[in-house]
């Protein structure tokens, strides 16, 4: 038998191989069996080439041409490429999906070969399912002499044995790598894994926004994000994370850059490394170059044991802005070295734990000339003195960490705290806010100026509430008496109202909020007459439903907009009484209970936020006027009222924290006068004007326990009421209005109604 033979190395095409005489089923298999075997081994095997190469089928998907090439469960193939040799990009690209199949040498979902020419493989897709392969590429372009770009590609792998994995890879003159991803999950990697890599001898190299992510799965390679080789190369912005149970014997490289002459520039800025979980063997680098800053390590888990953690791998103890991050207690890692930042996101376990640290280390962490941050996780509450082990072993005295008395302050996503460092012994440990040790364990917090934006969406239902207490205590009672006066004075029983109102208004709460309301009153009303003066008793139906946004900004130039949807629904009943004598003087009476639901979101802090809340309502309105005539047609109405309103709080649970709206009462009282002209047999217009004073209105809760900003309805407003009522005949039994109400002061705004009345 003869075979194709070529050794493969990293950025080495091979030529696609000889032809071969078949070989039996039973024997093929078995030889792939061995070969996969020494792939899982981590070892050296030739190339084998075998007879069948497999290339891409075009056909239009959603305006693009897409070349799928398919293999199917037992089938094996020597090469498989989606494009073979051919440029593509978002409207033209390769689509290779393996499932359970076996492809000996390489999977390309894009080979551009350029030559003198500018070569692209863009926008392609691989997709491999519990196989066995070689090589994959997501996409691969050589330049020649002209420039070779390869972006957006895609490799999802999800079992199998893999050799080498490339997002994207390249060889040219002028090349940029950028944006290819590579997911990978449950599967044996016996090589390395790259998001994107290239190799050029002249002119640019750009290796950019490349993501590898590695989920239960084991790497006997290296994993890079972006891999650069060449003259003046840059890898930068790149993202590795492992997960899982992951294993990886080889090295972690965030953004590697290396000039090929060992002289000149090679940048690899702003790469993160993220570890969640699994078990890492070696060195972990957030970036290697000559110029390497701002590169990130995130560790939320695994087991670091026997890793050493650089953020800057020059060998020598420069920190160049480069972060490490720890987010869990107890992590163990060999070594960390050349970190200018660290940063320590507390949680719960680790506070007042002797015998805990967030990190521990074998050996010291070198602090001169280093900052240290820390900020609690969310849910987490501190009291006074509450103590936190940061570093077990340290070296070096710091001169930019915050010690010596000095303040440092961290905190949750809604909650601030201060803290003072320490060296205890060669430990670092915080304390928190331990100037006021000595008054018991009192909270050491504050809220965040920003949580008074969550309070907002509070306020905005406490409006919704107050709008429909206007409608139902105005024109709805209003309409109430005109229906039950005209049933009586026809001998009727009953008479049915029906009040609708809606419009937009703008709250002044410290900042504002925007809300658009329907509000909607119907009911039975019935007069009763006698000595002592007309008593008008009705029973309504209320609800009410209103789209509102919120708008913040604080002194630490943070804008917090937010958007939510509120809508009440309850009943009521009302009394109208009036003097016997000329009906001059009146009172009345309402009273309302129900429910609220509201929801309220923003994007605008670090993280999503949004809740749901339910309240009980109620409220109660109580008001005296005075009406008469001016002339013949005019008619006037005095009054003042007094109104209640109060919506029961809520407890939820933002992001893992503990929010506590309180009880909200609004207390407002108007004084208004309306005035009709009752000359018009069928069309009768009514003015009106009032004014509102709102006593309270203030929306109060806490967070954690601390007391956030309350925004407030407190304040005075304006109206203007212009309206008609429709009644087609002396003897009809309906009638229908319409009136139009401006604002202006605390609130600002339009709102329109709409009142239906009959009797029978």
């Amino acid at each position: 038998m003869v075979f194709g033979m070529s050794v493969k190395h990293k950025n080495n095409h091979a030529t696609e191989g000889f032809r071969v005489r078949k070989i039996s089923f039973f024997k093929r298999n078995l030889l792939f069996a061995v070969y996969g075997a020494v792939i899982m081994a981590g070892g050296f095997l030739p190339e084998i080439y075998a007879t069948d190469t497999l290339e891409g089928t075009p056909q239009r998907i959603s305006g693009a041409t897409v070349y799928t090439a398919n293999v199917e469960p037992g089938q094996q193939y020597t090469n498989v490429f989606g494009v073979r040799n051919g440029n593509t990009n978002s409207e033209n690209y390769g689509a290779v999906n393996i499932n359970e199949g076996t492809v000996t040498n390489t999977v390309y979902g894009c080979r551009a070969i350029g030559g003198a020419e500018s070569s692209s493989a863009s926008c392609n897709k691989v997709k491999i399912t519990d196989s066995t392969v070689g090589t994959v590429y997501g996409g691969y372009a050589y330049g020649g002499s002209d420039t070779a770009s390869v972006h957006n590609n895609i490799v999802d792998i999800d079992g199998g044995n893999i050799g080498y994995v490339y997002g994207g890879s390249s060889d040219g003159t002028m090349i940029s790598v950028a944006g290819n991803n590579v997911n990978i999950k449950n599967a044996q990697i016996a090589k390395t894994v790259y998001g994107g890599c290239a190799f050029n001898n002249s002119s640019w190299l750009s290796m950019l926004r490349n993501n590898v992510v590695i989920e239960n799965s084991a790497v006997n390679g290296s994993v890079f994000g972006g891999d650069a080789s060449g003259s003046a190369p840059a890898s930068n912005s790149n993202t590795v994370t492992i997960r899982g149970n992951s294993i990886i014997k080889g090295s972690v490289y965030g953004g590697y850059a290396l000039n090929s002459a060992n002289s000149g520039n090679s940048d690899a800025k702003n790469n993160t490394v993220i570890i969640e979980g699994g078990t890492l063997n070696s060195h972990v680098y957030g970036g290697v170059g000559r110029s390497a800053t701002g590169n990130t390590i995130v560790v939320k888990g695994g087991d670091l044991s026997n890793a050493d953690l650089f953020g800057y791998s020059d060998g020598r103890r420069s920190h160049a802005d480069n972060s490490l991050e720890i987010w869990a207690s107890d992590v163990k890692i060999r070594s960390v070295q050349n970190f200018e930042n660290y940063y320590f996101f507390v949680p719960d376990d680790v506070v007042n734990q002797a015998d805990k640290y967030m990190l521990r280390v074998g050996t010291p962490v070198y602090l001169s000339g280093t900052n240290v941050g820390m900020a609690v996780q969310n849910g987490v509450v501190l009291n006074i003195g509450d103590t936190i082990n940061l570093i077990d072993k340290t070296e070096g005295t710091p001169d930019k960490v915050m010690l010596g008395g000095k303040e440092f302050k961290g905190g949750t996503l809604f909650t601030d705290y201060d803290f003072v460092l320490e060296l205890s012994g060669n430990s670092l440990v915080a304390i928190a806010d331990r100037k006021a040790l000595g008054g018991g364990r009192l909270p050491a917090g504050k809220a965040k100026p920003e949580t008074k934006s969550l309070v907002e969406g509070q306020v905005a239902s406490v409006a919704l509430l107050s709008e429909g207490n206007e409608l139902a205590t105005g024109q709805a009672l209003t309409d109430a008496k005109t229906a039950a006066s005209a049933a009586a004075a026809e001998g009727k029983n009953w008479a049915v109202f029906a009040t609708l109102g809606g419009g937009k208004s703008r709250y002044n709460t410290g900042s504002h909020v925007i809300v658009k309301s329907i509000d909607f009153v119907t009911g039975l009303a019935k007069e009763f007459s006698g000595s002592k003066g007309d008593l008008l008793l009705g029973v309504f139906f209320e609800t009410g439903h209103g789209n509102y946004s919120t708008h913040n900004s604080f002194d630490n130039n943070v804008l917090v907009d937010g958007d939510g949807k509120a809508h009440y629904y309850g009943g009521g009943l009302m009394l109208h009484l009036e003097a016997p004598e000329e009906k001059v003087l009146y009172f009345q009476a309402i009273g309302r209970i129900g429910g609220m639901n509201n929801n309220w979101g923003t994007d605008d802090l670090k993280e999503k936020v949004s809740y749901g809340t339910r309240h009980l309502y109620f409220g109660a309105t109580a008001g005296v006027g005075h009406q008469g005539n001016i002339g013949k047609y005019i008619g006037y109405d005095i009054y003042g009222k007094f109104m209640w309103n109060h919506q029961n709080g809520d407890d939820v649970d933002v992001n893992g924290e503990k929010i506590q709206f309180h009880d909200i009462d609004s207390v407002k009282t108007r004084i208004g006068l309306r005035v009709d002209y009752e000359g018009g047999k069928v069309v009768r217009p009514f003015l009106g004007l009032a004014w509102d004073r709102e006593f309270n209105g203030e929306a109060n809760a806490k967070v954690n326990g601390y007391r956030i900003d309350a925004p407030t309805l407190n304040g005075s407003t304006g109206l203007l009421e212009l309206g008609i009522s429709c009644r087609p005949g002396s003897k009809s039994n309906w009638q229908l209005d319409f009136a139009a109400t401006g604002y202006i002061g605390v609130r600002k705004g339009l709102r329109g109604s709409a009142h239906f009345v009959c009797n029978f």
